[in-house]
C-alpha cells in the first residue's frame, strides 16, 4: 500500500523504495515490488515468488526470517487536535483516549502501547494512512499514531492546512528501526554488505536531501 514519502505505489518512488533499489543495484540485483497492506507483510514471506519483505519489524518477524541490519528508522508520534488541549505525556496516557493507528502498531510499538491499545475505549488500525488525519479532523478519534514524516507529507499533499496551528505532536515513542526479512541468508549478508557501503555514499546523501530526511 502507498505510504508516502517512503513508498509511493503509483510511481514506484519514495525514499524507502529508492533506497532499496539503490542497495539492490549494488548487489547486482533488480527489484520488483509487490505492494500489500502492512498487516499482511509477514504472510508474504510464505509466498513462493517472494524473496524478501521490506519494513520488517523484529517484533513481527521474530524467528521467522533472516533479518538484515536496520536500514531505515521511522519516528512515530501521537497527534491530537490543538483545540482539544489533551495532556499526553506518556504512551500510557493514550489508553484513556480513542486511537487510530497504522496496522500492527500494537505489535511494532512495544508492550506499553499494546496495553494502551487494549485499554483504549476505541482502537482502530487503518490500512490506508491518509484516512488517519481525516479521522482526527472530523473528531472521530482523539488521537492518531503515525510516523511524523508520513503525517507531514499527507497534510501537505491533501491541503489540510497548517500543522502548527491545528495539531499538537506528542513525541512519546522511541524510534522504530526496520529491517528487510529474507528467505535466503546469503542474500541477507549481501544486502548488509551493500548497505554498509551505500550509507556513506553521496548518492545516499542526495536521496535524504530529496525527501528532506535528516
Amino acid at each position: 500500500m502507498t505510504k508516502p514519502p517512503y513508498v509511493i505505489q503509483e510511481t514506484n518512488k519514495g525514499f524507502e523504495l529508492e533506497l532499496i533499489i539503490a542497495i539492490c543495484k549494488r548487489m547486482q540485483k533488480q527489484c520488483r515490488f509487490v505492494h500489500t497492506e502492512f498487516g499482511h507483510s509477514v504472510k508474504m514471506l510464505q509466498v513462493e515468488q517472494i524473496d524478501a519483505v521490506m519494513t520488517a519489524s523484529k517484533q513481527v518477524f521474530s524467528g521467522q526470517a533472516h533479518l538484515s541490519t536496520s536500514y531505515i528508522t521511522y519516528q512515530n508520534v501521537a497527534i491530537s487536535l490543538k483545540e482539544r488541549n489533551l495532556d499526553i505525556q506518556s504512551i500510557a496516557d493514550l489508553g484513556k483516549l480513542s486511537i487510530a493507528s497504522f496496522q500492527s502498531a500494537h505489535k511494532v510499538l512495544g508492550k506499553e502501547f499494546a496495553q494502551a491499545a487494549q485499554d483504549s475505549p476505541m482502537y482502530l488500525q487503518i490500512a490506508i494512512q491518509k484516512q488517519q488525519p481525516l479521522l482526527l479532523l472530523k473528531k472521530r478519534v482523539d488521537v492518531i499514531v503515525i510516523d511524523i514524516n508520513i503525517f507531514k507529507y499527507l497534510i501537505k499533499s491533501m491541503a489540510l492546512g497548517d500543522i502548527e496551528s491545528q495539531f499538537n505532536i506528542h513525541p512519546v515513542f522511541p524510534p522504530s528501526k526496520y529491517h528487510v526479512a529474507f528467505k535466503d541468508e546469503q542474500l541477507k549478508d549481501a544486502f548488509n554488505a551493500a548497505f554498509e557501503i551505500f550509507q556513506y555514499s553521496k548518492e545516499y546523501q542526495k536521496l535524504k536531501v530529496k525527501y528532506d530526511f535528516h
